[in-house]
């Protein structure tokens, strides 16, 4: 005959540890919220955008590998206690939302954008998008999101991108 009886201490330290990975993780649930409400933005400016497609392809491929890491690194609680309390780990995740805010805006500009009108400014859009990336990658690397990603591989799509989307708009000034 088997038993019914539940070990009580059993449950209460279950319950004590499942209260303590969400106290640690609470600082993070705003920061969570944000990031993801900004990577759905950023996608849908790419889904909407006009003009320099290419570039708004390559900055959205990276929020999505960045979602996918957000919602592992929400599911494993537990598993990434340890980061949660590190001070580092929390204003990076701050400065990882900061970095979405600025591609939101500039990928925002740039996909209304309709023409590069001057060399000085096709220039200018390069090295905003190159510095972007760089931050953004190096974000990722800091928060050990980069597992999946092959930043050598994504950097020349990036220089791809970038040249068809100005061929492109050389065109449309002919």
């Amino acid at each position: 005959m088997t038993s019914n009886i539940v070990d009580m201490d059993a449950v209460k330290g279950a319950g004590d540890i499942a209260i303590k990975v969400v106290d640690i993780v609470a600082p993070y649930i705003p920061l969570f919220d944000i990031a993801t409400k900004l990577i759905k933005e950023i996608i849908e400016i790419h889904d909407a955008a006009q003009y320099n497609k290419h570039i708004c392809a390559r900055l959205m491929e990276r929020v999505i590998d960045a979602r996918g890491a957000i919602e592992k690194l929400t599911r494993t609680k537990q598993h990434n206690e340890k980061k949660f309390k590190d001070k580092k780990f929390y204003n990076t995740f701050q400065k990882f939302t900061n970095i979405l805010e600025e591609i939101k805006g500039f990928e925002d500009k740039l996909s209304k954008m309709g023409n590069f009108k001057k060399t000085l400014e096709a220039n200018l859009i390069k090295q905003r998008f190159m510095n972007l990336t760089e931050e953004f990658d190096t974000t990722m690397k800091d928060l050990s999101f980069s597992m999946m990603i092959d930043y050598e591989e994504q950097r020349k799509e990036d220089f791809k991108s970038l040249k068809e989307d100005n061929e492109e708009m050389e065109k449309v000034n002919i």
